[in-house]
């Protein structure tokens, strides 16, 4: 895998926290989903074309947090 496959499948999993998978009152449950977190962390983690300083913050663009934090994202 390269940085471009890396960032494809980064912005792939990045809509499933966009509006599009919301239910018909506003909810979104994939920002409750821990799994889906994890292996965007990873995708960010392992694409070299982001500087480490900035990685945090390219997360936090690509996702969504919870309005209230799962059970296992204490």
């Amino acid at each position: 895998m390269d940085d471009n496959t890396l960032a494809a499948a980064a912005a792939t999993l990045a809509t499933a926290f966009t509006s599009t998978y919301q239910d018909k009152k506003g909810t979104n449950y994939s920002s409750t989903n821990y799994r889906l977190h994890e292996l965007m962390l990873q995708l960010i983690a392992l694409n070299n074309s982001i500087p480490p300083a900035f990685k945090w913050i390219v997360f936090n663009e690509k996702t969504r947090q919870p309005v209230k934090p799962g059970k296992r994202q204490h």
